[in-house]
């Protein structure tokens, strides 16, 4: 900068006004900033709706799924278990619960009634016992 009578010259007013502008540009970038991450968080909400709705969805589909396809159900109260027991020991039925032996008696009837099931830690608390 070079300095005129103890003053400065119009270039360096235009440089004096584009620090000036550039600090206005950084309050704006501040405020862009935070619109941004209010429009980000708004955007989370309406995300983490949709997965509550997905969830609730998916959870109605598992229940008519377990409605239509379930045998009766496995009752053992000392480790308080309830579990619908599912026709045919699918993947997907073994997922969702335990499910029924195919080939071997029906439940109710004189013989063998097998049943399968996970002890899983991933998919649920099937046959692990409570503290």
């Amino acid at each position: 900068m070079a300095l005129i009578d103890g003053g400065y010259d119009d270039e360096n007013h235009q440089i004096i006004e584009m620090e000036n502008t550039d600090n206005n540009e950084e309050i704006d970038d501040e405020n862009n900033n935070e619109e941004i991450e209010e429009v980000e968080e708004v955007e989370e909400e309406i995300d983490e709706e949709e997965r509550i709705r997905q969830l609730e969805k998916e959870k109605q589909a598992r229940d008519e799924y377990i409605k239509n396809n379930m045998e009766g159900i496995l009752k053992i109260d000392k480790i308080d278990l309830h579990l619908p027991v599912l026709r045919g020991a699918t993947e997907k039925n073994m997922k969702i619960s335990v499910a029924s032996i195919k080939g071997t008696g029906k439940m109710g009837d004189i013989g063998n009634y097998a049943i399968a099931g996970h002890r899983n830690y991933t998919y649920g608390r099937n046959f692990n016992a409570k503290k």
